[in-house]
């Protein structure tokens, strides 16, 4: 299947909520200065502007009809960032500084309670973290 709204982007993410609602990041091939969200809703493919210039990462569902996703911005700074399934958007810096990191969140089935893996501040010892919302 071919479609314009996803000529031209490099995916960094997906989510499968339905046959009917699936959700994909991306990026442009040609530049790094803007960010998409890709949706299809059975029939057809739209394109989404995020509306920070980021690097989109991983996707994962909200547990109410919205998606979450771990975004990174040109300062290396790590956010989680909610699109509602209204369309609203907000974000949370992860760990406060430019060395924390969250990848691949998940939904925990039937609740709205997403989990996921990353980086915290630290000189010494392991940096890993285990992160929940």
């Amino acid at each position: 299947m071919t479609a314009t709204a996803l000529k031209g982007l490099s995916f960094t993410g997906i989510l499968a909520q339905s046959p009917t609602s699936i959700w994909a990041a991306a990026m442009p091939t040609t530049s790094n200065t803007k960010s998409y969200l890709v949706h299809f809703d059975g029939t057809r493919w739209t394109k989404v502007l995020l509306p920070w210039a980021v690097a989109p990462g991983r996707i994962a569902s909200d547990g109410n009809g919205g998606i979450w996703m771990c975004i990174s911005s040109s300062a290396n700074t790590s956010w989680i960032a909610r699109r509602s399934a209204t369309g609203q958007w907000t974000r949370t810096l992860i760990g406060g500084s430019t060395t924390a990191a969250l990848f691949d969140p998940v939904l925990i089935p039937r609740t709205t309670f997403m989990w996921g893996f990353g980086l915290v501040d630290g000189t010494t010892g392991s940096r890993a973290a285990i992160w929940s919302r």
